[in-house]
């Protein structure tokens, strides 16, 4: 990542990484999490009390979503050790993710073409598997 930095350089503002997000985004999240707390004609003291709930409301999402990340098992559809890795190093919605290409990399079969006699090495064709009419369902 370091070698092409200059190609994700605006991720970086004063020396904080951001995540892309912008000034106005990171503005728009934090007074999202204070709408139902603070109104405009909160006094200071309810302000303050108002806040402190706000951020332990948040604090408290926050540590449900790390034991939810950690502590809950993830659905294997596959059960291959692939997918059994990728479930524990993966957050849950990286894992979904990663979960889907795998599903749809099952389409697809390798054809061994040709075979190299000197060097040993084979070609193969990958395509998209197909179902052929004989194997079909009928419903």
């Amino acid at each position: 990542m370091y070698v092409i930095r200059t190609q994700w350089i605006g991720a970086y503002m004063k020396q904080h990484f951001s995540a892309v997000m912008t000034t106005t985004s990171r503005n728009e999240s934090t007074n999202s999490c204070f709408d139902e707390y603070v109104q405009l004609s909160t006094g200071l003291k309810e302000f303050i009390e108002n806040s402190q709930k706000a951020l332990e409301t948040q604090y408290l999402k926050e540590v449900k979503a790390d034991y939810d990340m950690e502590q809950l098992e993830r659905r294997l559809v596959l059960h291959s050790s692939l997918e059994m890795h990728a479930s524990e190093i993966y957050t849950k919605e990286m894992f979904k993710h990663f979960q889907k290409e795998l599903m749809k990399s099952t389409c697809y079969i390798m054809n061994s073409v040709k075979k190299s006699g000197i060097f040993m090495s084979k070609l193969y064709l990958v395509e998209k598997a197909t179902v052929s009419k004989n194997c079909r369902r009928k419903y």
